[in-house]
């Protein structure tokens, strides 16, 4: 707590690995009529990555709240994703990912009875342009703009359940330099959540 009105965290999340275990179904089209090959047990290991977080909040006026963040998420970490699969044998994809740098800028108006939240985030782009994949995030860019609110509802026995949601746009493009493909991404979501005080 820097002040009255301004506080400042800060998050460090280690690296984490994991393997994820599942099924493939194979078809081989190159004799003609498709050929079905059965399934086969497959094994994909990675690692989420190391990341900071450096985070402010301040209370502007007794109306506007303000945030702001800068995350580090260390990607360049995830070289590969290593795949076995019981029948074809290992295969790692290539992945080259870069570092995401992130700022996060948000404000919330609480001159009504409810508020008003407002969000932006900014992403540098993690797909390497030189490996850019249909399966991959664009190799550009990521925009993110957000609009919520909430409200607490007072139950029996002073109990309060604060529910919030929020509108979310995701947007995101960018060019391969080994192909004269376009990745783009576009995406909406919805937010709904409640949290209960006992």
């Amino acid at each position: 707590k820097l002040s009255e009105k301004t506080q400042l965290g800060f998050t460090y999340r280690s690296e984490v690995t994991f393997k994820a275990k599942g099924k493939s179904q194979s078809t081989d089209y190159s004799a003609g009529a498709p050929m079905d090959l059965g399934q086969s047990d497959v094994t994909v290991s990675s690692l989420f990555p190391a990341a900071w977080t450096l985070g402010v909040e301040h209370d502007l006026n007794p109306t506007w709240r303000l945030y702001g963040e800068y995350v580090m998420t260390q990607y360049s970490k995830v070289t590969n994703l290593g795949v076995h699969d019981s029948t074809a044998g290992d295969f790692p994809i290539q992945l080259k990912w870069k570092n995401q740098n992130e700022v996060r800028l948000a404000a919330q108006y609480l001159g009504f009875s409810m508020p008003v939240r407002f969000g932006y985030i900014y992403s540098t782009a993690v797909t390497n342009r030189d490996n850019a994949n249909a399966t991959f995030t664009p190799p550009g860019a990521y925009h993110v703009l957000s609009l919520g609110t909430g409200k607490d509802l007072v139950l029996a026995g002073s109990q309060v359940v604060h529910l919030n949601g929020a509108l979310e746009y995701n947007q995101s493009s960018g060019s391969g330099t080994n192909t004269p493909a376009k990745y783009e991404l576009t995406a909406y979501g919805f937010h709904l959540g409640a949290q209960f005080d006992f």
